[in-house]
């Protein structure tokens, strides 16, 4: 599809048109795909289940057909739901991240999960998982952890902060390329070095 006919204010106009038509259409899905699992029509294409058909016979990947299930599923529960995913203001990551929650969290009361959907209005993802460790009030402990998976190669865990993140994050930004995770780690680490021999030399003279 050839674009360049499109004045800038077209293309932008059209673009915010064309994500409104896509929400529409996601919320229309999730209609269909309830629908299809009320009555079990996947059982007449031999898929075992909605989850199945929606990777085997839809084509979808195993991440992104669990997450229009999951919409699909607390669509019916809240309906209230749909229009909000047509403005936007919730996705299907949200919600999904949402439906894991009310199970861990045993929420099973309308009232009670549309008070955690509203708190996720708005957010991405990082700030959808901060929220809910917020509401939850609960850590997840993981342990630091160095094993050896090959010759030359040692398998390294760490937790970090968010602020050590956002700072990572911002290095790979400034660099004039893509650095891999252990090129990122061995080029910060030569810099340290530097500047730790060169202090170490001017203190020695």
């Amino acid at each position: 599809m050839n674009l360049k006919h499109l004045t800038d204010d077209c293309l932008l106009k059209d673009t915010i048109a064309l994500v409104k038509r896509e929400r529409a259409i996601t919320t229309e899905l999730l209609h269909h795909l309830k629908e299809i699992e009320s009555r079990k029509l996947f059982c007449d294409l031999r898929c075992s289940s909605l989850f199945d058909y929606c990777t085997r016979i839809l084509g979808y990947s195993g991440s992104s057909a669990h997450r229009r299930i999951m919409a699909a599923r607390l669509i019916a529960d809240l309906p209230e739901i749909e229009h909000k995913i047509e403005s936007g203001k919730l996705n299907l990551i949200t919600i999904a991240s949402a439906s894991v929650f009310f199970k861990q969290e045993n929420i099973q009361t309308p009232q009670a999960r549309r008070d955690v959907l509203h708190q996720l209005e708005n957010l991405n993802k990082n700030d959808c998982e901060k929220k809910l460790f917020e509401i939850s009030g609960k850590t997840i402990s993981v342990r630091e952890e160095k094993k050896r998976i090959s010759v030359d190669k040692v398998k390294v865990s760490m937790v970090l902060s968010d602020e050590t993140v956002d700072k990572l994050y911002k290095i790979q930004c400034l660099l004039p390329r893509k650095y891999s995770n252990e090129a990122l780690v061995n080029l910060m680490a030569d810099i340290v070095i530097k500047v730790l021999l060169k202090k170490k030399f001017k203190l020695l003279n």
